[in-house]
């Protein structure tokens, strides 16, 4: 009997542990999820948030005219006077130094002497030598006298001037002497900003005066013996440009207002010519840039419900514009602000990156290279580059890494300022192009707020995004401590049960 009922008590037990076996193995496997969950969620409460702002860049316009009114005449007569205004204008945005070129010329030749029309005629009464198609040229255009007596320049007509800064604002001739083309040279001796216009560079054209129609003189007589009227004419022994065609051709080259284009575009022929050309880079180096601040006001903020990063404003299309700045000219200074604000009850550190666009061309690489940019944190300067957020010289200010801007606790409210200059050489190609990068914003919770430093100091997170990854590790240390120990009762368990 009683080896029966040994038998039997041992088959119980046996049956026990198999029955509670599969139940010890769940509770494990559930212990095991409950570590696990924990783990995660206490990951997640300290994962990162990322917010991207969207920034764009682009260079002016870049367009030029020539402004004329002019009616060409019909039987233009000595003396006759035709309205001829010429000027240049910048509707573009990319201010830019200009040239021209008048070029007189008559078609034709002398029905007297059988000679190509000249520009010049020998007057009858004074002998002298005066143009047969007299320009009138603007109020603002002078000629640099280079030992030119004032009598000897009434040829034309024009002021002098003794020195190249005397002809500031207008246009300056450089010399009365037409080249081997029949061309007059011109340059405006300044900048030609966005929306502005030259001063007139001509007036009006009138037929000299003193030019005579080839026959002087006619005499009609009746021929008895052929019984009919007979007309003789009486040659005008002097030029008469009758049944001429004059033409007036105005060339314009305009080029942006930087010292590299200047001297790239704009060659020197002469030493006149070198002088004016220098002068003028002196004008590009010394203009005053074009500064401008965007609006609205942007502000990053922490949401207090949901613990969000959000941004305001949003434009229609529901993007977050931080910088747009569409209008970049050479040398001009641009500048933005964003107001980052903790309205919520938590703590944060945050940290900023900059993300140049993917799949943009090597030119729109180039341009971002070219806008040089600083950024402020609270009047501290964390980065001094260029817009693609790559620093060449100082490697730990390099924005394409993650940068700490600080801890912000509850209601602390701070302002990041950024300063952009293109730059002054920046050539023509670029005209037009735009070039965009992406800001990005991480905030991380933080559990145990300390105090925040001032001024910030520049750190970056240890795994890219992961901004808690020590935190993480800790989770990840309690679960496995916590699945362990699991493991390690449950097995101590068993060995009780089978003692029994």
């Amino acid at each position: 009997m009683l080896n029966f009922k040994s038998s039997e008590n041992q088959k119980g037990r046996e049956h026990m542990q198999e029955v509670e076996r599969p139940f010890y193995r769940r509770l494990l496997f559930v212990l095991i999820a409950m570590f696990i969950l924990f783990m995660l969620v206490n990951t997640l409460a300290f994962w990162t948030q990322e917010l991207w702002l969207d920034n764009e860049y682009q260079l002016g316009k870049y367009s030029t005219k020539i402004e004329e009114e002019f009616a060409s005449p019909m039987g233009w007569l000595p003396g006759e006077s035709v309205n001829k205004d010429i000027l240049i204008a910048n509707d573009g945005t990319v201010p830019v130094f200009v040239k021209a070129q008048v070029n007189l010329n008559w078609l034709g030749q002398n029905d007297i002497t059988g000679e190509p029309y000249g520009l010049t005629f020998t007057t009858k009464k004074a002998k002298e030598q005066e143009y047969a198609a007299i320009i009138s040229w603007g109020n603002e255009v002078v000629l640099l006298s280079n030992g030119i007596s004032f009598v000897d320049s009434l040829r034309l007509g024009l002021p002098l001037v003794d020195t190249i800064a005397e002809a500031a604002g207008k246009w300056l001739l450089l010399d009365e002497e037409p080249d081997k083309d029949g061309n007059f040279t011109f340059y405006y001796m300044g900048v030609l900003a966005s929306d502005e216009k030259t001063p007139l560079l001509m007036d009006s054209v009138k037929l000299n005066p003193q030019i005579e129609a080839t026959t002087m003189e006619t005499h009609t007589i009746y021929n008895k013996e052929d019984q009919k009227w007979i007309t003789e004419y009486l040659p005008n022994p002097s030029y008469s440009y009758e049944n001429g065609k004059f033409l007036l051709t105005v060339n314009a080259w305009t080029v942006q207002a930087t010292n590299d284009a200047l001297g790239e575009v704009f060659v020197s022929n002469t030493l006149t010519e070198q002088a004016v050309v220098s002068y003028l880079g002196t004008v590009a180096i010394d203009q005053k840039p074009v500064v401008k601040k965007s609006k609205p006001d942007k502000t990053l903020y922490f949401e207090e419900h949901g613990d969000e990063m959000r941004f305001t404003p949003i434009n229609s299309s529901g993007q977050k514009w931080f910088m747009s700045f569409l209008e970049m000219i050479p040398g001009g200074q641009y500048s933005d602000i964003l107001t980052i604000e903790n309205r919520s009850k938590n703590d944060y550190d945050l940290y900023m990156q900059v993300v140049p666009k993917a799949n943009q061309d090597e030119m729109l690489k180039e341009l971002l290279e070219l806008i040089h940019m600083k950024v402020y944190l609270k009047d501290a300067l964390i980065y001094d580059g260029n817009a693609s957020g790559k620093e060449q010289y100082n490697s730990d200010n390099n924005l394409q890494k993650a940068v700490f801007l600080g801890e912000y606790t509850a209601a602390m409210k701070t302002q990041i300022r950024v300063e952009l200059e293109l730059s002054k050489e920046t050539s023509m190609q670029y005209c037009e192009l735009l070039t965009k990068v992406d800001w990005k914003f991480i905030a991380t919770e933080i559990v145990n707020p300390e105090q925040p430093q001032s001024p910030p100091i520049i750190k970056h997170p240890q795994t890219g995004d992961m901004t808690t990854f020590a935190k993480y590790i800790l989770s990840m240390s309690i679960a496995t401590i916590g699945i362990l120990a699991c493991i390690y009762f449950l097995k101590r368990h068993q060995k009780g049960r089978g003692a029994k």
